[in-house]
């Protein structure tokens, strides 16, 4: 199955995976091009 994320972040991306794991394939896009730099990088995604 395709499954598409839109406006993705933390929850998003989370599914994504476990989807991704479990054999689906999964797209993640968000407006926010910074959010999916950090997602590819080393930085730490979380702030509190």
């Amino acid at each position: 199955m395709n499954i598409p994320y839109t406006g993705a972040w933390i929850v998003g991306t989370c599914a994504a995976v476990i989807f991704l794991d479990n054999g689906h394939k999964t797209i993640v896009y968000n407006f926010d091009k910074t959010k999916i730099e950090k997602l590819g990088s080393d930085e730490c995604v979380y702030t509190i």
